[in-house]
């Protein structure tokens, strides 16, 4: 790892810190911090980045708010927001040229790997044998008439038969995966779903996987 000090951008955004109820009913700080999609997908599998990227979070908590995280922490499955998401205001910036202006790679920086001499972007690709899993169109709707219901519609036009897919409805999460035809999506909602309560279909002729989770409080 070289000497000198170097920059890297990590694409993502602090929001404001507010007051939730925790499952004991508690008080608690919460903090909502909005990561871009492909920077996730790069350190999920990756602990050495994880524990890196938390590092700075918490970095970024502290410089921000003031707020002193201890390094302790628990990563939730199903869950990944207490109460309701709140709006990031997020500027929209050219990501290339923002990577071409730095010097060192992120990863390269902690994998050590860095050739002074030649100017990385932020991050690079990271080599894989496999393919990359398509995200299949989708739409989340509350309708008037069920507000207290979130219906969400996927389609898969190449899949023949539901055995095909597996769905997981977490509390807040939906996770649809098809190894044979290579979908995979992974998405958070901004509600509570009740999860003993979820229904799926599969339209066979329009290829439209509907699911129908009935939210907390309804």
């Amino acid at each position: 790892m070289s000497d000198e000090p170097s920059t890297f951008r990590v694409p993502m955004s602090i929001g404001e810190v507010r007051s939730e109820k925790d499952k004991k009913g508690e008080e608690a700080k919460v903090c909502d911090v909005a990561i871009h999609l492909d920077f996730l997908k790069k350190i999920e599998n990756i602990q050495l980045f994880k524990n890196f990227f938390m590092t700075i979070v918490f970095e970024g908590l502290k410089d921000k708010h003031g707020v002193i995280c201890r390094d302790d922490k628990i990563i939730l499955k199903n869950r990944k927001a207490f109460g309701t998401l709140q709006m990031h205001r997020i500027q929209q910036r050219e990501i290339n040229e923002k990577m071409e202006k730095t010097n060192i790679s992120l990863i390269d920086e902690i994998s050590g790997n860095v050739d002074s001499n030649k100017p990385k972007p932020l991050i690079e690709t990271i080599a894989s044998t496999e393919n990359v899993p398509r995200i299949p169109e989708y739409r989340l709707i509350r309708r008037k008439t069920q507000p207290n219901c979130l219906i969400g519609e996927f389609k898969f036009p190449d899949i023949i038969s539901v055995k095909e897919l597996t769905l997981d409805v977490g509390e807040d999460r939906i996770v649809i995966e098809s190894t044979s035809r290579n979908y995979l999506l992974d998405i958070f909602v901004p509600y509570v779903i009740r999860q003993s309560s979820c229904t799926s279909t599969f339209n066979k002729t329009t290829k439209i996987l509907t699911v129908t989770m009935p939210l907390v409080g309804g």
